[in-house]
């Protein structure tokens, strides 16, 4: 594990927000839902690391394999080994999921796909640099189910939680739920969504601990300034745009 300093380095990839500083070309990285390989793409460019990538649906997986410099593993996650029906959405690939009694649109496939679960996935490995989670509605009962001393070996933990999603099944009490387990186990928790629990990274605090002032001020610099920023700018932007019109509009009119 890696000493780092009071102020780490916050990096952002596909929405899942972590500390740079604590990953090496020799850490290890299990990207779960790793859809088209953007997520293990970056991350291997980026830093080096040894990634695994997981993704059930079978083209995906095949495109995760040209695009990334990682290891993949053709299954969902879920409580139990096995295989389970999984809904493709081909429309929208990030929205495919295991079947939970959603309604299915035109551009839903059912197929059977292999399951697998953190145990299998993580085997006798001791420890876990970065775990990216996001699997569609998954989240809580495969975090909930999953033993503690498995849960400890993870550094850290990005998930993506689906509450904001109806149709996921992810409830505000299941978040909790989670939440509940791994701060109470020994992870610290940072949100770094505003409005959601969409990116929301947990920490062992084995590796590093996360007081209020940092855990504040790590939230203002990743969320609050950069979304006064983006808004700032879109205000500039409309109020250029506004008055090019307006010399536009008392050009055309000074020639009548």
């Amino acid at each position: 594990m890696l000493e780092v300093g009071v102020w780490p380095k916050i990096s952002r990839i596909e929405g899942h927000t972590f500390f740079s500083n604590l990953l090496t070309g020799d850490s290890i990285v299990f990207d779960l839902g790793a859809n088209k390989g953007g997520f293990s793409y970056e991350l291997s460019r980026q830093i080096g690391c040894s990634i695994v990538a997981v993704e059930p649906t079978p083209d995906l997986a095949v495109q995760i394999s040209l695009r990334a410099e990682a290891t993949v593993v053709t299954a969902a996650i879920s409580t139990s080994v096995g295989t389970a029906a999984f809904i493709v959405d081909r429309g929208n690939s990030e929205a495919s999921r295991m079947q939970m009694g959603a309604q299915q649109a035109h551009s839903h496939e059912t197929i059977a796909v292999e399951t697998t679960t953190l145990e299998a996935l993580f085997q006798d490995r001791e420890y876990i640099d970065l775990v990216k989670m996001d699997i569609e509605g998954a989240e809580v009962d495969v975090i909930v189910a999953a033993a503690e001393d498995l849960l400890l070996r993870i550094g850290q933990l990005s998930i993506e939680f689906h509450d904001f999603d109806q149709t996921s099944g992810v409830t505000a009490s299941g978040v909790n739920k989670v939440v509940d387990k791994l701060t109470k186990i020994g992870f610290s928790k940072l949100k770094f969504s505003y409005w959601t629990n969409g990116d929301v990274l947990f920490i062992n605090r084995r590796l590093m601990r996360i007081g209020v002032i940092r855990r504040n001020f790590l939230f203002i610099s990743a969320v609050v300034l950069p979304g006064i920023l983006r808004t700032a700018y879109r205000s500039y932007d409309s109020a250029i745009t506004k008055l090019e019109g307006l010399k536009l509009f008392r050009k055309q009119n000074n020639k009548l």
